[in-house]
Parts: C-alpha cells; sequence; structure tokens
C-alpha cells in the first residue's frame, strides 16, 4: 500500500495551480491505491527536481501540465494523457521518452534533445526550438512544428505528416528535403524575421516531395542560395 499523505505532501510542495497557489488535495487531484496521481486542474513546476526525475507518477492532467524549468533529466513520471498542454522546456532533457501519448501542444524547447523519437504522437503543434536536433526523422504527424535554432545537418527522410514547420537558415544548410512538408518558414537567424524570398521559392515547391528537387534547385541558385540547393 502507497503512503498516499508522503505523495501529497511531495506533490504540494513541487507543484502550484495555475493562479500560482498552493494545490488542494481536497479538489485539485486524486491519488489511487498504487500512487498514480490524477490532475483535476492545470499544475505548475514550483521547485527545482534535484535529482532530475520526478519522486512520484501521474497517470493523466485534465488541463495544463507545466513541468518548465524543473532541472529534469528524464520525463520518467510525468502524464500519460494531456487534455491541455505539456510544457517541457528548459529543463536537461536528452530524450522525449516519457511524454505524454496525448496533448494539445508540446512545448520542449531548450532541452538538449538530438532526437524527436519518443515525442508525443497525438498532438496539435510541437515546438522543439534550442535544442541539438540533427534532423527531423521521428517527428510524429503534426500541424505546426517550430524547429529553430538547432544545428540541423540535413532534412533527408523529414515525414511528410508534418504540415507547417519553421527553422532558422544557415548558409550551409541542404535544404530541399523540407519539400516533403506542406508549408515552409525559415527565420533569419540574427534578427528572426522572415527571410520571405527563401520562403516563397520553397512553397511553390513544397509538399512535392524529391519529383520538384531539380526545379526547386535552380530556383534557388538563381536567387543565390546555391549551398541550400542540396538534398
Amino acid at each position: 500500500m502507497v503512503n498516499k499523505w508522503k505523495i501529497s505532501a511531495m506533490l504540494t510542495e513541487y507543484f502550484r495551480d495555475r493562479d500560482d497557489q498552493r494545490l488542494n488535495p481536497a479538489t485539485d487531484f486524486v491519488i489511487a491505491d498504487d500512487g498514480l496521481i490524477t490532475m483535476k486542474t492545470t499544475c505548475v513546476g514550483y521547485r527545482r527536481i534535484a535529482k532530475g526525475v520526478l519522486p512520484f507518477k501521474f497517470k493523466e492532467a485534465h488541463g495544463d501540465f507545466i513541468v518548465a524549468g524543473m532541472k529534469l533529466k528524464s520525463l520518467e513520471g510525468c502524464p500519460m494523457y494531456v487534455s491541455g498542454d505539456f510544457h517541457c522546456e528548459q529543463n536537461l532533457l536528452t530524450s522525449l521518452q516519457g511524454a505524454p501519448l496525448e496533448a494539445e501542444h508540446l512545448d520542449c524547447s531548450h532541452n538538449l534533445l538530438t532526437s524527436l523519437e519518443g515525442c508525443t504522437p497525438n498532438c496539435w503543434e510541437i515546438a522543439c526550438n534550442n535544442n541539438l536536433l540533427t534532423s527531423l526523422e521521428g517527428c510524429p504527424p503534426v500541424n505546426f512544428l517550430w524547429a529553430g535554432d538547432n544545428p540541423f545537418k540535413h532534412f533527408k527522410n523529414t515525414p511528410s505528416h508534418i504540415k507547417v514547420v519553421s527553422i532558422s537558415w544557415r548558409q550551409d544548410l541542404p535544404l530541399l528535403g523540407l519539400l516533403a512538408v506542406q508549408e515552409i518558414h525559415i527565420q533569419n537567424p540574427a534578427d528572426k524575421e522572415p527571410m520571405e524570398d527563401l520562403d516563397k521559392i520553397m512553397n511553390k515547391y513544397a509538399g512535392q516531395g524529391k519529383r520538384a528537387m531539380f526545379d526547386c534547385q535552380k530556383e534557388l541558385e538563381d536567387a543565390g542560395y546555391g549551398e541550400n540547393a542540396r538534398w
């Protein structure tokens, strides 16, 4: 039998509600006999986790679930289902294993991720800016993918089930692999402004994949983006 009082005490120590108030055990969450926690409201990480892993386990969260800036090294213990948004940005994550199976929005920006493997498979929007991603392989079906400020090496094998993607430009970055997706946005890393001339060329052929490669390649070269005109 688990010690529900201990779990409740730790939970209220590490989390607050959306109004930065202490969680109420009577109304905000339920602890099952196996120790799994069901949140009835949005919960927001309040304190950093010294060991990098949550000291308790969630089953589901009805609302937003926010563990941003808690120094997490793993998502172990996070809920399998989140009815709202799941925020795990600004941690020390090297993997998304343990992320929810479902959430409205996933923000895993500002971590140490080298891959999107394990990412929430049922999600409307994903933000993975400022990580160590080298490709978009492993990304689940998603309507919007915000992936700026990553050290991408290529976009080979980019899934066609990504509808809209936003990345940061780099002079030597091969871009033709992005033609697998439906809409492409490219930012100037210096000022975060859209590179409209480049966007216009890429979106002329977006969604057409390799069959549009040579036509897009020629236009990129003519516009002075020769190093980007590679698959």
